[in-house]
C-alpha cells in the first residue's frame, strides 16, 4: 500500500475520520470467506516536520500491534524547483 498516498488521499474534510484506521482490518473487509490476508506491506516515509513525524509514528506504532502489518520506510527527497518562465 502506498502510505503517502493513500495519507493525503484523506486530506479531504470528509476523510479526516479515517486517520486512525487499521489498515488490516479495511483490507480484510474486502476478503472473501474462503480468502486469507497474509500482510499487508504498507510503505512510506517519515515527514521532516517533527510533529507530524510523531503523529505518524503513532499511527504507525497503533497498526504495528497487528502482525500482518508491514512496514517499509523510505526517504523524502528534497526538489529544488526552477520556474522556466521568465
Amino acid at each position: 500500500m502506498d502510505g503517502f498516498n493513500f495519507y493525503y488521499g484523506l486530506k479531504k474534510p470528509d476523510w479526516k475520520r479515517y486517520y486512525w484506521l487499521d489498515i488490516v482490518k479495511l483490507f480484510e473487509s474486502f476478503m472473501g470467506p474462503n480468502q486469507e490476508l497474509v500482510c499487508v506491506k504498507y510503505f512510506s516515509a517519515r515527514p521532516i516536520d517533527v510533529g507530524k513525524s510523531k503523529r505518524q509514528d503513532a499511527f504507525f506504532q497503533a497498526n504495528k500491534e497487528n502482525p500482518k502489518f508491514k512496514l517499509i520506510l523510505g526517504k523524502y527527497l528534497k526538489k529544488k524547483l526552477k520556474c522556466l518562465q521568465g
